[in-house]
């Protein structure tokens, strides 16, 4: 591996021994709620998605969906596979947020646009909105970020949440996905997205994406290594690994299946045979961190779990996703719970010891280093922490983590 750069390993990585005592949170920092907006984008693009098989009629079980997953997606030689021009107009949810302080150089200067992961959406970003005022903003991501100068842009991926859901194999796949992401961040550097709303020309885009979102975040920076017709200045990705080997074993061990049976959210009834949903109830063991161990409040996972339904799309799973490396030489950022079961969990989740992504420069995420060669690459990975990373504890210190890393690229 060639690189012109250090690799960069914060210090402040929380690291304990298997006997050391429960772990006590600091006090995260309470910065006042950002004054956002929801919004509805108008976003047109086209792209070359997959031509997928037809989705089992009247299939609802997880074990029909693994095996079309094993039958469609084969381990190589996907790229002779045919593929399908789609076009077309979609409304994709979002909510923009305006700096709460002023920082002469981010001021409609800098944005960061956030991008959930499966069985999340939007509010991921913003602590879920949950109501509780004791709260405040210790899980809002967003808050943090407007605390420090930075406008920030959150959506709804097609087919999720208040998004437009259309055709689940055909049209929700990555490949348009990845189209809509380019055209918001061109859209955002010229000021077409929403005038009325969001009156910049950002000068600099930051994505940041979680799980399914840095496979996003991932696949545009080996696209548009140079920022151009998309691409971003900078990148976070969070939740993720060089090669993530529990995902793979999700689909079969946790409970998912069609939405129209599973998601109790009366617009889901409705949507078309390949739209999935998971009981939140069922996936909780891999998502979070431990109430047990006291890593989380047990009040924010049970809110989530009674107030929101999550869909994805055969499609998203079924379309293959680049793995190579990037040419960018910008600021690159990774920062993965040190207990990320889905990260780092050896491929086996049901019964699976407590993960350990390890830390130091032979830990699992500090191999996302070889995607990287030339970037100003940076890894954090916090302690006591799994997948949900922003629901943790130590969410105020990997916020302060992300917003360093931003500081110390003069972004």
């Amino acid at each position: 591996m060639h690189s012109n750069t250090p690799l960069i390993l914060f210090s402040f990585a929380l690291i304990t021994s298997s006997n050391a005592l429960p772990y006590t949170p600091l006090a995260p920092p309470t910065p006042s709620p950002p004054s956002c907006k929801d919004l509805t984008l108008s976003i047109t693009a086209s792209a070359l998605n997959w031509d997928l098989p037809p989705y089992p009629a009247n299939a609802t079980d997880v074990a029909t969906l693994g095996r079309y997953l094993g039958q469609t997606v084969p381990a190589s030689n996907f790229s002779s596979k045919p593929k399908i021009k789609v076009d077309g107009t979609w409304e994709i949810s979002a909510r923009y947020c305006e700096p709460s302080i002023k920082v002469k150089e981010r001021e409609g200067e800098v944005v960061q646009l956030l991008l959930h992961g499966f069985l999340s959406n939007k509010l991921y970003w913003h602590g879920l909105d949950y109501p509780n005022p004791d709260y405040s903003t210790q899980y809002d991501y967003a808050a943090h970020a407007t605390s420090q100068g930075y406008a920030t842009l959150s959506i709804d991926n097609l087919g999720n949440g208040e998004s437009s859901h259309p055709d689940p194999l055909k049209i929700v796949q990555f490949p348009l996905q990845q189209a809509i992401i380019r055209t918001i961040i061109s859209s955002l550097r010229n000021g077409t997205l929403n005038p009325v709303n969001i009156p910049a020309k950002f000068e600099k885009v930051v994505m940041v994406g979680h799980s399914y979102g840095a496979l996003h975040t991932r696949e545009l920076s080996i696209v548009n290594p140079k920022g151009e017709d998309g691409g971003a200045d900078a990148y976070i990705l969070t939740s993720t690994a060089l090669n993530p080997l529990g995902l793979s074993a999700i689909v079969s061990q946790a409970t998912a299946g069609s939405a129209s049976v599973f998601d109790t959210a009366p617009s889901s009834k409705d949507l078309p045979n390949g739209y999935m949903a998971g009981k939140l109830s069922a996936w909780e063991t891999y998502l979070y961190p431990s109430v047990e161990r006291g890593e989380v409040d047990e009040k924010v996972i049970e809110f989530e779990k009674r107030e929101f339904a999550h869909t994805f799309t055969v499609g998203e799973l079924a379309s293959p996703k680049l793995n190579t490396t990037s040419e960018f030489e910008g600021p690159v950022l990774v920062m993965t719970g040190r207990n990320d079961v889905l990260v780092c969990s050896n491929g086996t989740i049901a019964g699976a010891a407590i993960a350990d992504c390890g830390v130091g420069k032979e830990g699992i995420i500090a191999a996302m280093e070889k995607v990287y060669p030339r970037a100003r690459f940076g890894v954090y990975v916090p302690d006591r922490t799994g997948h949900m990373l922003n629901f943790g504890y130590s969410a105020a210190e990997t916020f302060g983590a992300a917003h360093m890393f931003l500081e110390e690229n003069r972004l």
